[in-house]
C-alpha cells in the first residue's frame, strides 16, 4: 500500500534538504528558489513576471525536466499551490465525461478554478474516438485566445498539431491523464507504465498460474500503450502465468462485454481478464453475469475505484482494483498551467500514488474516495468553472 510511482521521485522534503547542494535532475531547486510563499499559502514567482512560452523556454528549456511522485497524504503538495495574479482564462478538455473517471479529472479541474479564481471552459470530447470533436474545441480555444489550455489528448498523433497552434499562438498547454507527441506540455496523472506494472504484478503475486486475457484499450492512444506495456511486463514477473491474448477495442462498455463474451467462448479455461480502466472490468462483469458466473470465479482489474464500482467490489466480482485518486489529476493539471503562466517552474511529470485494493482491504479505502477517487454524488461538470 502507498507505492510511489517512480524512479526519479522527489518529496518536498528531500527537495528542501538536498536544495543546499542542488538536484541535478529535478530542477525542484531551482523551482524552490524562484517561487516564495505568497499571503494566501501558496506560492508565486519572485520576478513576478508573465512571460511567453518562447521567454519561459529561454529561461527554462522547452522539455520540462524531473518527476514529483506523491505519497499518501492528500494535501502533501498544498505548500505548492500557485498564486494566480489575475483571472487567467483557461480551457479543458479531456476524451469523454461518460467515464467516472474523466467525471472525477474533470472535478479536480472545476475546484483549481475555484481555488485559485481562475475562469475556465471546459469542453469535453465525446469519445476516444471524437478526434474530429477535440480538434475543433482547441481550434475554438486558439481562436478564443486563451491564456492556456489543459488537454487529456484523444489522440497522442492527431492531438499533436493543434498542441503546436496553441504554442505558437502564445498559449500555454498541460497534459492530464494522457500525452500527445508534443514533449513540451508537462503532466498531470500517474506513470502509466508503472501503473501498468502495478497491476500485472499484483495480479501475478495473487495468481501466479492463472490464463489471463489482457484487454488493451483503444488503439493508437499512446497512455493506453503505455499501460498495456506495463502491465505485461508485470505479469511475466510470474513464470507460470499464461497470456492468451491481448485485445485491443473501443472504449464503449457494449463493444467490451461483447468482447469480453467472445473470449470466453474461445477460452473457456480463462481465470482473469486484466485491464487498465474500470470500464473494462465492467464490460467484463457484464458478460460473466449472462453466462452464468459466479462472483470471484474469473478475476477481474481496472482503475479507478468509482462509486459504481464499490458496489461491484462489494459483491465479489470486482476483484483486483487500482486507486489512482482521478480528481487530483485535473487539480494538479490546472495548478501546472497557472505555475507557467506566472513565469514559475514545473516538473516533467507530476504523478499520484496509486493502490491495489481487493475487496479484502477496501474497508481501508471506502471512506477516503469521494471528492478523490470519483465525484461527490450527482455533481456534473459545468462548460464555465470559476
Amino acid at each position: 500500500m502507498g507505492e510511489g510511482i517512480s524512479g526519479e521521485g522527489l518529496t518536498r522534503r528531500t527537495v528542501l534538504k538536498a536544495g543546499a547542494v542542488g538536484v541535478a535532475s529535478s530542477g525542484w531547486a531551482t523551482l524552490l528558489a524562484a517561487c516564495s510563499t505568497s499571503s494566501n499559502g501558496g506560492t508565486t514567482s519572485a520576478a513576478s513576471t508573465h512571460l511567453t512560452p518562447q521567454q519561459y523556454w529561454a529561461k527554462y528549456g522547452q522539455i520540462p525536466q524531473g518527476t514529483f511522485s506523491l505519497g499518501e497524504d492528500v494535501h502533501e503538495l498544498d505548500w505548492w499551490k500557485p498564486h494566480a495574479s489575475k483571472r487567467w482564462h483557461l480551457g479543458a478538455t479531456i476524451p469523454d465525461i461518460v467515464d467516472p473517471h474523466f467525471v472525477a479529472v474533470a472535478y479536480g479541474i472545476a475546484r483549481a478554478a475555484t481555488e485559485l479564481g481562475v475562469t475556465i471552459d471546459f469542453r469535453p470530447a465525446a469519445s476516444y474516438a471524437d478526434v474530429q470533436g477535440q480538434l475543433t474545441t482547441m481550434n475554438d480555444f486558439i481562436s478564443k485566445k486563451v491564456d492556456g489550455i489543459v488537454i487529456g489528448p484523444v489522440s497522442n498523433v492527431g492531438m499533436s498539431p493543434p498542441i503546436q497552434r496553441a504554442w505558437n499562438a502564445g498559449i500555454f498547454v498541460t497534459y492530464v491523464a494522457l500525452t500527445a507527441n508534443d514533449q513540451r506540455p508537462p503532466f498531470s496523472g500517474v506513470d502509466l507504465v508503472g501503473s501498468g506494472v502495478q497491476i500485472g504484478k499484483f495480479y501475478a503475486q495473487q495468481r501466479p498460474n492463472d490464463k489471463v486475457a489482457v484487454l488493451g484499450g483503444p488503439g493508437g492512444v499512446l497512455g493506453w500503450k503505455q499501460a498495456t506495456d506495463g502491465e505485461m511486463q508485470g505479469l511475466k514477473t510470474s513464470p507460470g502465468i499464461k497470456i492468451l491474448g491481448v485485445y485491443n477495442h473501443d472504449l464503449d462498455i457494449t463493444v467490451i462485454t461483447d468482447l469480453a463474451r467472445s473470449i470466453l467462448t474461445a477460452h473457456p479455461d480463462v481465470q482473469g481478464f486484466v485491464s487498465f480502466a474500470d470500464i473494462q472490468a465492467q464490460g467484463v462483469i457484464a458478460a460473466l453475469r449472462t453466462a452464468g458466473y459466479k462472483p470471484g470465479a474469473v478475476q477481474t482489474t481496472g482503475n479507478p475505484l468509482s462509486r459504481q464500482d464499490l458496489g461491484l467490489m462489494q459483491e465479489g466480482w470486482f476483484t483486483m482494483a487500482q486507486r489512482v485518486r482521478s480528481s487530483q489529476w485535473g487539480r494538479y493539471a490546472v495548478w501546472l498551467l497557472v505555475h507557467m503562466l506566472e513565469g514559475n517552474q514545473v516538473p516533467d511529470n507530476l504523478y499520484n500514488v496509486t493502490d491495489m485494493v481487493t475487496p479484502a482491504t477496501l474497508a481501508q479505502f471506502e471512506n477516503q474516495l469521494e471528492g478523490y477517487d470519483f465525484a461527490p454524488a450527482g455533481w456534473t461538470p459545468p462548460a464555465t468553472m470559476k
